[in-house]
């Protein structure tokens, strides 16, 4: 868990934030799955006591909760915004879309894969999962639609390319970012038939 440094805290100066103890859960749940994410192991690898994550939260579910916020703002919201952005017109919206995949900014592929790991064990997570799997596939619906596709069909290509994405993510592909860009023209036109 290199992303997040050890702090020894005492008093209030230099003390950990919510947002620290948030961020070493995100790691914790990406390199060793949810049943890691607990409060002492948390705390032993921060460097501090169990009382300083009670300071920040009521209880492990609560920390839990901000962890599918957290991805919940970069699962969706990235990709809403491209839909709701008016001056692009429909092929350039599902570029940019796909590009907010391919880029991984905001949207953090490992961030994603482990949330549905996650959602394997837990069924309120995979409720929450298939539910922005759906919205996913709405919005890029939504492109193919104004590209000129009728309804089933661009329901049905919005679906094969959210399914190639997240496929690339779980197969764990292995290509640089020059060679996605190679890829990226022909995977486009052959996703979006345009």
């Amino acid at each position: 868990m290199a992303k997040v440094a050890k702090k020894k805290t005492e008093g209030r100066e230099g003390a950990l934030t919510r947002k620290d103890w948030i961020d070493a859960a995100r790691e914790m749940l990406i390199e060793s799955g949810i049943e890691r994410v607990k409060v002492e192991p948390l705390a032993a690898h921060l460097g501090v006591s169990r009382g300083s994550f009670y300071w920040h939260f009521r209880d492990r579910k609560e920390l839990l909760d901000q962890l599918i916020a957290g991805w919940l703002e970069t699962a969706l919201e990235p990709m809403r915004a491209v839909v709701d952005e008016p001056s692009r017109n429909a092929v350039e919206r599902f570029e940019k879309f796909m590009r907010v995949w391919v880029q991984g900014e905001p949207y953090c592929p490992i961030y994603d894969l482990a949330i549905r790991r996650w959602a394997l064990v837990s069924k309120d997570v995979a409720k929450i999962v298939k539910k922005t799997d759906n919205d996913r596939i709405e919005l890029l619906t939504t492109i193919f639609r104004e590209m000129g596709h009728d309804p089933e069909e661009a329901f049905i290509r919005a679906r094969i390319a959210y399914f190639h994405q997240v496929g690339y993510y779980a197969t764990d592909t292995q290509e640089s970012t020059k060679q996605r860009e190679k890829f990226w023209p022909y995977y486009a036109r052959i996703l979006s038939g345009r």
